[in-house]
């Protein structure tokens, strides 16, 4: 059932509109001609009308339904006039009478059922808001107000707000529920992390013209031009490789004792900074 129309900006409206409010199943709009009684009749048989845009309708419980309109519209569209002053309209059968029956009964009952879930809803709804303000007023008292001294700092931004505050602890909750933490190593902790406070610092600046300059540098530099000469382009190349004792330094780490003698000249050479 429709709970509210509201009409404006259309036809002898004003901009500013008007309601009709508290609509019951029956209701009686008389007015002089020019009234605005036709618009209201045309809005509702075509609510989607560019002229009606900001015009709108409430309905009870938020259920839509169809609208049937019997106007001057109707007449001229359904009726038919084959003697002067007597019109036909085609009468219902009895399977269509009946038919129609049932779907009203089925009508009243989806309509009984979700004005029941709708209360239900609110309920839960109402019901979930007070335990939501009852579990920040709790937390609040037992988590903030108990520990506020030994834990100033890690509070810092949630201190003045109890819903931030009770966000932020169910926040918290789902990271970290199952942690084994106990207050002293909390506190412990916080006391690490908070016996001084941090030093600000001015935001460094890089002269990047400065920097690209440098690498540009870098990357012309003559030493990469320089040929490196491996073991094999030295004379002693061919014997090193013909003996296979490249590796001949590695090889005589595994030689190294306590009594700091160096494996390859046997003097007492070889330090720790050395190994």
């Amino acid at each position: 059932m429709i709970k509210t129309i509201k009409i404006k900006n259309c036809a002898t409206y004003p901009p500013e509109g008007t309601s009709i409010e508290n609509c019951q199943k029956v209701n009686f709009f008389y007015g002089a001609n020019g009234s605005g009684k036709t618009t209201i009749s045309n809005f509702l048989q075509n609510p989607a009308d560019s002229l009606y845009r900001e015009c709108k309708i409430e309905w009870e419980n938020g259920a839509d339904a169809d609208i049937l309109v019997y106007n001057r519209r109707f007449r001229e569209r359904n009726f038919k006039e084959n003697i002067a002053g007597v019109f036909t309209l085609g009468q219902a059968t009895i399977e269509q009478k009946n038919a129609l029956e049932s779907l009203k009964k089925q009508r009243d009952q989806k309509s009984e059922d979700l004005r029941t879930r709708t209360e239900t809803l609110k309920k839960k709804t109402d019901d979930a808001e007070k335990q939501k303000s009852e579990f920040r007023d709790r937390v609040w008292e037992k988590i903030l107000k108990q520990n506020d001294v030994e834990f100033q700092e890690a509070f810092s931004g949630f201190r003045n707000n109890k819903e931030h505050f009770r966000d932020e602890v169910l926040k918290q909750y789902d990271i970290s529920h199952s942690s084994d933490k106990r207050r002293d190593d909390l506190l412990l902790r916080a006391k690490t992390l908070f016996v001084q406070k941090p030093q600000k610092y001015n935001v460094m600046s890089f002269d990047i013209d400065n920097i690209v300059e440098n690498i540009i540098k870098i990357e012309s530099s003559a030493i990469w031009s320089k040929v490196v000469v491996g073991n094999k382009d030295i004379p002693i190349g061919r014997l090193i490789e013909a003996l296979d004792n490249a590796d001949w330094v590695n090889q005589g780490r595994r030689h190294l004792r306590e009594d700091r003698v160096c494996p390859f000249c046997q003097e007492q050479t070889i330090t720790d900074d050395f190994k």
